[in-house]
């Protein structure tokens, strides 16, 4: 993959830049659901929807710049995240800027969803913090039989601390569009977050992208 390809998948959305706007949540909503290990999962309401926002906590042995690498390389993607078929740049806007498409797998015998996507990237000397929200795009003919997710957001927070660990919050929320059980709603909002950390997790401590 080029290095331009690379570098666009980290991403920030500024809010008031994009017009995404994402509910505000006090400490005490959030509800504590699953753990596994040390990885922890809480939902808490969104308002104006049925469907609960998540966030995933997390601590893992390991570098920031390998996880720069690991949230940069876009195409590679599919390979920790669960549930995503395809991350496919669209557009660059900037260094650090840019839009994609993202594909996600969906049991049988529902149509996979498709998302557009656009965000930026902040990065510290000791932080990573990554913002994405879905955007009016255009869904390529290659894809017109998914359905179109049009409502999403997530975020990433990696910050490196003293003791050589990386503190990891992942926080998200998908409307998957259409008529989804609740069964799965309930899956994607614990187990595939759970997934999704715990393969983070393994790329961060073998330090291999």
């Amino acid at each position: 993959m080029s290095q331009d390809c690379t570098r666009f998948f980290l991403v920030i959305v500024q809010l008031l830049v994009t017009g995404a706007v994402l509910p505000v949540v006090g400490q005490d909503s959030w509800k504590l659901e699953k753990e596994n290990g040390n990885i922890k999962v809480y939902t808490a309401p969104v308002k104006g929807s049925k469907i609960r926002q998540f966030k995933v906590t997390a601590s893992f042995r390991g570098k920031l710049a390998t996880a720069e690498q690991l949230f940069r390389n876009l195409s590679g993607m599919s390979d920790w995240y669960e549930g995503v078929l395809e991350a496919r740049l669209t557009r660059r806007i900037s260094d650090n800027e840019a839009e994609y498409l993202l594909i996600y797998k969906m049991p049988f015998p529902m149509k996979d969803r498709v998302a557009t996507i656009r965000g930026r990237i902040k990065t510290g000397e000791r932080q990573i913090f990554v913002d994405t929200a879905d955007f009016p795009g255009t869904i390529p003919h290659s894809e017109k039989d998914l359905v179109h997710v049009l409502k999403m957001w997530s975020t990433w927070e990696i910050t490196s601390k003293s003791d050589g660990m990386l503190y990891v919050t992942h926080t998200g929320f998908m409307d998957p569009t259409g008529p989804v059980p609740d069964w799965l709603i309930n899956m994607k909002l614990t187990d595939v977050p759970i997934k999704t950390v715990t393969n983070l997790g393994r790329m961060l401590e073998s330090g291999k992208i």
